[in-house]
C-alpha cells in the first residue's frame, strides 16, 4: 500500500472494487480502502464501505472489522478508544497504514488542542494523544508548549490560509447569481 499519496491509492482501490468480478473485491482491498478512508478522515465513506462489504469480509476477527472499530471510535469522538482499538496485531499489508493512521490521528488531536485550549491538564492531553503522561509531556515540550506540573499550556499553531482551486469559480458563480437577482 502506497502511503505517500493516499488519494491516488484510494482511487485505485475503489476502481479495483468496481472492476472485481460480481462487484465483490477481496477482503484485503476492503481493508486497505477502509484504511485510506480513515487516513483521509472520511468517516462517511468508511461507514458506507462497511455497509456494502460482504459478510465474509466483515469477520469479527478480521482486519476490516478491526479498522471499522477504529472508525466507530473516531465517529463517536472516543479518543482513548481509538488508540486502544489501534493497539492490536495487524496483517503485514496494513501495518504501515495503521502506523501512519495513529500518527495522523495524534497530529489531528494536537492541532485541535493548540486551537481550542489555552491550558489543559496533562492527563487530558495524554488521553487525547493516546500516550502515557510522561510521553505526552515530552511531546508537548517538543512542540514548544509549556508543561508545568500537571498543566500544559499549548501554543496556538500559526494559521495557514488554505486556498481552494475553486475560489475564483465560486466568486464568478456568486456574481452571476447576484446579477441574475438584480435583473
Amino acid at each position: 500500500m502506497i502511503l505517500s499519496d493516499v488519494e491516488s491509492t484510494r482511487q485505485e482501490l475503489e476502481n479495483e472494487e468496481l472492476k472485481s468480478s460480481d462487484g465483490v473485491a477481496t477482503t484485503e482491498v476492503y481493508a486497505k480502502l477502509m484504511a485510506c478512508y480513515l487516513l483521509e478522515n472520511d468517516l462517511c465513506s468508511a461507514k458506507f464501505l462497511w455497509k456494502r462489504a460482504p459478510a465474509a469480509a466483515k469477520e469479527t476477527e478480521g482486519a476490516l472489522a478491526a479498522l471499522w472499530a477504529v472508525g466507530q471510535k473516531l465517529w463517536t469522538k472516543d479518543s482513548l478508544g481509538v488508540y486502544v482499538a489501534l493497539r492490536r496485531e495487524w496483517p503485514e499489508y496494513l501495518q504501515p497504514a495503521v502506523g501512519q493512521l495513529e500518527g495522523v490521528i495524534r497530529e489531528r488531536a494536537l492541532s485541535l488542542v493548540s486551537r481550542a485550549y489555552t491550558s489543559i491538564t496533562l492527563s487530558d492531553l495524554s488521553a487525547l494523544v493516546g500516550l502515557p503522561t510522561e510521553e505526552a509531556a515530552k511531546l508537548a515540550t517538543e512542540r514548544g508548549w509549556v508543561a508545568e506540573g500537571d498543566m500544559v499550556l499549548p501554543r496556538t499553531a500559526p494559521q495557514t490560509i488554505q486556498q481552494t482551486s475553486n475560489c475564483q469559480q465560486a466568486l464568478t458563480k456568486l456574481t452571476q447569481y447576484v446579477s441574475f437577482l438584480e435583473n
